[in-house]
């Protein structure tokens, strides 16, 4: 299967992936920006995709990023949308590096398909052995 990539800007970085087999692809920022500790900040990818009906992107954190207290948040773009990607980045740590330059590799995005449902409103859903408890957690 193959996905469109549009470069908004020149500079922009197009997504890879360090091995042929990894799930994920790497993200690269698309200018500088300063962040300041605990205040989510839009990070521009300066690209646009084009997925397949059916499927998704889920952009998540990078594990090395977040060792170091800076974390990516969870997104999804859906296959419609044709604007400029963006992640939002979030510094957890007082020690964790302040600036994220244009070219650094900031999150990643894994396509993952997407089913489609018809929702049904009911009165009454069928009974389970769980039920209403563990909300959050299974109980254990």
């Amino acid at each position: 299967m193959q996905f469109k990539v549009k470069k908004l800007v020149p500079h922009a970085v197009l997504p890879t992936k360090a091995h042929p087999t990894d799930s994920g692809w790497d993200l690269y920022s698309a200018e500088d920006h300063l962040l300041n500790l605990q205040c989510p900040t839009l990070i521009s990818l300066g690209i646009s995709i084009e997925l397949p009906f059916g499927w998704e992107a889920q952009l998540r954190p990078r594990s090395s990023l977040s060792a170091k207290g800076v974390l990516a948040m969870f997104g999804t773009i859906d296959n419609g949308y044709r604007g400029d990607m963006k992640v939002n980045l979030i510094r957890i740590a007082i020690n964790a590096d302040r600036i994220i330059r244009c070219g650094d590799r900031i999150a990643q995005m894994v396509i993952a398909p997407v089913y489609q449902f018809d929702m049904v409103e009911v009165n009454e859903l069928t009974p389970s052995d769980r039920g209403e408890k563990g909300f959050g957690s299974s109980g254990r």
